[in-house]
Parts: C-alpha cells; sequence; structure tokens
C-alpha cells in the first residue's frame, strides 16, 4: 500500500471515529464570534495542510471542534486549494457538514457546471448529500442533486456512489428519483437502480408494478409507461418481487400479483426464468416468516391452478404443512400428491 493511501486511510479512520460524536450544531453566537469560528477554522486548515492531514494533529482536532463552521470554511476553499488538499476538505464537508451546506455542496457537484474535476472530492460530497442526518428539509434537494450526479457526473464510480446515497435516503423522493433513473440510465448501471429500488421496502409499490409492467403489459393495457427492461425485470424478480407481495396486504390476491409468476417461468430469457423461480420462493419464504402460513398456502394453489410444476409446488405444500404442524395429514397428502406428480412426469419420458 503506497504512503499516500495509508495517509488517506488512517485520515478517514480518524474523522470516522470522531464522527461518531455526531454532527455538532452551533448555538447561535454574536456575529464577532462566528467570524472568530471562521478565522480559527481558517488557520486549522492551513496547519491541516501543512501537516499532510495527520489525523493525530491538534488542527484535525480542532476542526472537528468547530464543526459546520469548519465545514462551511472548507467547502468555500475549494477553489483555492491544491488536489490533496481540496480532498481533505470534501471529507471534512462529508463527516462535518450541516444542512447549510446542501446548497452550495449540490452547485459544485452539477454535471453541467463542471466546477469541480477531481472524481474523489466529488465523492465525498455525494456521500455527504446522503448523509440520513441533515434532515426532511433538504431531501427534495439532495435527491434531485443526487440524481442529476447519477446521469452526468463522468465517472462511473461516482454515479455508482449517488445511485448507493439515493437509496440511503430511503424516502419517497428518493424511490421516484430510483424509478425513473432505471428509465434513463446505461444498461449496467440501471441495475444498480433497480437493485437500490429493490432494497427499499418503502419501493414495494414501486417494485410490483415495474415487474407487472414488464410481463403482463398485454393483460394489462392499463399500464401506460414503457414495458420493463429484460435485465432489470430478472434483477427485481430475483431480490424483490417475492417480499414485496408478501409484505403487502393484498398481495398476491390479485390476477396481476400472479401473472409474473407464471409468464416469467415461460419467459425466452433464461435470466428471467430463473429470477421467477426465485421469486415464488422468496414469496412463501416471507410469508413463513410473517407466520401467514394459509395465505402461502393459498397461493401456491393458486399457482399450480395456474400450471406451474406441479413438482416443486407440492413440495413447498408439503413443506408449508409440516411447518405449521397444525395437520400432520396436511402435509402427507401434499407429500402424495407430489409422489404422484413426479410418477406422471417419469411415464412421460419413458
Amino acid at each position: 500500500m503506497s504512503a499516500a493511501r495509508r495517509r488517506a486511510r488512517a485520515l478517514l479512520a480518524g474523522l470516522a471515529a470522531l464522527a461518531l460524536l455526531g454532527p455538532t450544531t452551533a448555538a447561535p453566537q454574536e456575529g464577532g464570534a462566528l467570524a472568530s469560528e471562521a478565522q480559527r477554522a481558517r488557520e486549522a486548515l492551513a496547519r491541516w495542510d501543512a501537516g499532510a492531514g495527520d489525523p493525530g494533529g491538534e488542527a484535525l482536532a480542532e476542526l472537528l471542534e468547530l464543526g459546520p463552521e469548519a465545514a462551511r470554511v472548507a467547502l468555500e476553499q475549494l477553489p483555492e486549494v491544491d488536489p490533496p488538499a481540496r480532498r481533505r476538505r470534501a471529507l471534512l464537508v462529508r463527516e462535518r457538514g450541516g444542512a447549510d451546506l446542501v446548497e452550495p455542496a449540490t452547485v459544485r457537484l452539477d454535471p453541467r457546471r463542471g466546477l469541480e474535476d477531481d472524481p474523489a472530492v466529488r465523492a465525498h460530497l455525494v456521500a455527504f448529500l446522503g448523509r440520513a442526518d441533515l434532515g426532511e428539509a433538504t431531501l427534495d434537494a439532495r435527491a434531485g442533486a443526487l440524481s442529476a450526479v447519477c446521469l452526468g457526473d463522468p465517472d462511473p464510480l461516482v454515479r455508482g456512489g449517488a445511485i448507493e446515497a439515493l437509496a440511503g435516503l430511503d424516502a419517497d423522493v428518493a424511490v421516484a428519483e430510483l424509478d425513473r433513473l432505471i428509465d434513463e440510465l446505461p444498461s449496467g448501471e440501471r441495475l444498480l437502480a433497480a437493485a437500490a429500488l429493490g432494497s427499499l421496502p418503502r419501493a414495494r409499490h414501486a417494485v410490483v408494478e415495474r415487474v407487472q409492467r414488464g410481463l403482463v403489459e398485454r393483460a394489462h393495457p392499463t399500464f401506460r409507461r414503457a414495458p420493463t427492461p429484460t435485465d432489470v425485470l430478472a434483477v427485481l424478480l430475483e431480490g424483490a418481487y417475492g417480499r414485496a407481495l408478501a409484505e403487502l396486504p393484498r398481495g398476491g390476491r390479485d390476477e396481476v400479483d400472479l401473472a409474473p409468476f407464471v409468464a416469467g417461468l415461460r419467459h425466452p430469457d433464461p435470466a428471467v426464468r430463473a429470477a421467477a423461480g426465485d421469486a415464488r420462493e422468496d414469496l412463501v419464504r416471507r410469508l413463513r416468516q410473517l407466520g401467514e402460513i394459509e395465505r402461502a398456502d393459498e397461493l401456491l394453489l393458486a399457482l399450480m391452478e395456474r400450471g406451474l410444476d406441479d413438482r416443486e409446488l407440492h413440495l413447498q405444500r408439503a413443506q408449508l404443512a409440516l411447518v405449521a404442524g397444525d395437520d400432520p395429514a396436511v402435509a402427507l397428502a401434499a407429500a402424495a400428491a407430489l409422489d404422484r406428480a413426479t410418477a406422471a412426469a417419469a411415464d412421460l419420458h419413458d
């Protein structure tokens, strides 16, 4: 590991340890006191630069004590200092910046302005905008800025970090932005956006609609948006659709909920077929975790009625009955049905 990387990692470790104390919120002070803090921050930043960002030095301790005021001065100085000093200042903003820095950080990140040419600095500012403690008042602005970075930043790692930061906001506005980005990003990055969308519990309805739009469009022409791309379908089916249905109160009760399992298992793309099988297993597993054994059994029966593989579904029904433990006869009946289905399948191949 290079000396530069060791210094960077030590700096990050020092900031992270002190960040556990939480961002400091300065009490209102007279103008002279604020000016004094700003001057202290400038002097401490200069000493920090002279010490090459040594995390054990007094300069860093003073900057962290000054908190948001030090971060404000650091952000103001970004255009004036060399790349290593810019990165240190951006890291300070990331860890100690307050909500009042959202707007200037957004301006600095704006791909259309091109004010910041260092991707490491932009990555720190992206992480700052994704912080959960900056409050709801700035959510819309932060989500919009992160979405703009996803679409316009020239560095793929910065774009990926912005997608991750959007998901970290865990807000309805972030769900809407990630859903929109799936339609606008290039192939590889739209899969990151799809995975991020699927990871958010509040995105259940968006996930369900996305999958249904991709697999039951003809049967349900009320969907007005473009069909979901095949690669996105595979990601959402594999990681989110079954769980989302299980967690929605009426999930799986309607035909449109079940159709993706049938259409997915018959899809021409092998990745979608495999993901549809995973989605069904996720649905049953999550219903078991929620204690809704009866609902899971009803859904398996409904899928059998729609022509899916009897053997796998009978096996899952038998496993459910054993988990429930209410009536061993139900498990035995399901096992017998599985035996008959297996024998019938063998006869077809003889």
